[in-house]
């Protein structure tokens, strides 16, 4: 490994992201070039420099009051005048009228589908 290798590799290295053959070949050169130790101790300085001026989240605030066990997030009412709903809506989707209508629109929705594959493999 060169030094401009070394170099170029540091970042990785510095960031705990470089393949392990590389960390331990910059790690040999690193032993035995002092220049390239230099640059290593700058590396870590600016990583902490950066690291020290991101901005800190807040606290997660914490619960004031334990919620019961048994809660759930649609009550039960809410949930029994659901159904019908639901059955309604399963049961016009089912409808050959409704199916009609809905095939052109689920037709555009394949071609649209099939055009972005197409992009994606050409980017």
């Amino acid at each position: 490994m060169t030094l401009e290798q070394a170099r170029e590799l540091m970042p990785l290295y510095v960031a705990g992201r470089l393949p392990v053959n590389d960390s331990l070949a910059l790690s040999r050169l690193l032993s035995t070039c002092p220049e390239l130790m230099e640059d290593l101790r700058l590396a870590l300085a600016l990583r902490e420099a950066l690291l020290s001026d991101l901005p800190q989240a807040p606290p997660f605030p914490t619960l004031t009051q334990a919620a019961p066990s048994s809660t759930t997030l649609i009550p039960r009412v809410l949930s029994q005048a659901l159904r019908p709903l639901r059955q309604a809506k399963e049961s016009l989707v089912d409808s050959p009228q409704i199916a009609s209508t809905l095939h052109p629109l689920r037709q555009a929705r394949d071609i649209t589908a099939s055009a972005l594959r197409l992009v994606k493999q050409i980017l």
